[in-house]
């Protein structure tokens, strides 16, 4: 790179960086010839630059516009897929332009495959064209509708990206889930095999294991002496077990006896109380609440409002909830004279 060639990179980025908003690619197609991996490398340099400067909206800008730039010139080594995508693109736009009003989405939801970022830039491309003929009405337009498609598309990527995420935490997690279930396989393989020896089987089935023989000494049975045998362990004394569980089972059964001997009697009349105080404060109380103080569910016969029970009516007063209402009431009882 010469120093001519230089000053001319900085000249085109300088002027990149005064441009109106929405005129960057028309300014950018007047400067074409241009528009190579060189300008790329000393965009990046200036954009470093800015950056270091403090001005960072500056720097931001210009990398936006470098990878725009080497988005064109990757599309430009293959040029007739690029031609044809860049056709395409100008035929839907057109399309666009010539729908009647409110039909917009529908064509875009028809075009999914030409949704990208490429159309976008083409969208503002020709917006700004149209600006320049004096055709400013289709250049909002389509500068508007570019701008909305190009916020749908950062949504899908952002959303793309999460979902990215997440599946790559919940794969992590998972692999954590399958490595415990293995290892819980594991245990239980081997808890298996220990089960399946004859010392488990035979406590698992209440058999108790049979003492081992006494060993006998074949030296002194060749002598013709009195074979001694080794000591056998303890046996466990079963009958000795049964007699301790027998006592602790009457040593309990004496223990409840007692328990329950210095428990408080309950009062039969207990719930005459109650009653006297429902009558006394006027209370109104659940068909439930009476079944639960006198023992029997209230009814009324045909053609009655009222039950009585004793010395104590009940008298419908309407619903609670889904239970008739009953209000208490006591009835004086004439005794007979002795």
């Amino acid at each position: 790179m010469n120093q001519q060639s230089l000053k001319a990179y900085l000249n085109l980025i300088q002027k990149l960086l005064d441009c109106p908003k929405g005129e960057e690619w028309t300014l950018l197609q007047q400067h074409e010839d241009f528009i190579n991996p060189e300008l790329l490398q000393v965009m990046e340099q200036v954009a470093s630059e800015l950056a270091a400067e403090g001005n960072l909206q500056a720097s931001k800008f210009l990398r936006h516009w470098e990878a725009q730039l080497a988005h064109v010139l990757s599309q430009s080594a293959h040029p007739s897929s690029s031609q044809d995508k860049s056709q395409a693109y100008l035929e839907l736009i057109q399309t666009l332009l010539d729908c009647p009003k409110g039909s917009e989405t529908e064509i875009l939801a028809a075009n999914q495959a030409l949704l990208d970022p490429g159309l976008v830039q083409m969208m503002k491309q020709v917006a700004a064209q149209m600006a320049v003929q004096g055709e400013q009405e289709t250049a909002n337009f389509l500068g508007n509708l570019a701008a909305e498609l190009h916020q749908r598309l950062a949504q899908t990527s952002a959303f793309q990206s999460r979902r990215d995420k997440e599946a790559k935490t919940t794969q992590g997690a998972t692999d954590e889930q399958i490595k415990e279930i293995e290892q819980l396989k594991e245990r239980l393989s081997q808890l298996k095999a220990n089960l399946a020896t004859p010392e488990a089987t035979q406590l698992q089935a209440g058999i108790p294991e049979p003492a081992p023989k006494p060993k006998i000494d074949l030296a002194e049975t060749a002598s013709g002496s009195e074979p001694k045998t080794e000591p056998s362990p303890p046996k466990l004394d079963i009958l000795r077990i049964d007699e301790r569980l027998a006592t602790m089972a009457e040593s309990l059964a004496k223990l409840a006896d007692i328990l329950a001997s210095r428990l408080p009697v309950p009062d039969p009349l207990w719930h005459m109380e109650v009653l006297e105080r429902a009558c006394a404060a006027n209370w109104i109380v659940t068909t439930e609440e009476v079944e639960q103080l006198i023992g029997v569910k209230p009814q009324c016969h045909a053609g009655e409002n009222s039950f009585q029970r004793g010395c104590w009516s009940f008298i419908k007063v309407g619903k609670i909830g889904s239970q008739t209402a009953w209000r208490v009431t006591k009835a004086t009882v004439d005794l007979p004279d002795d």
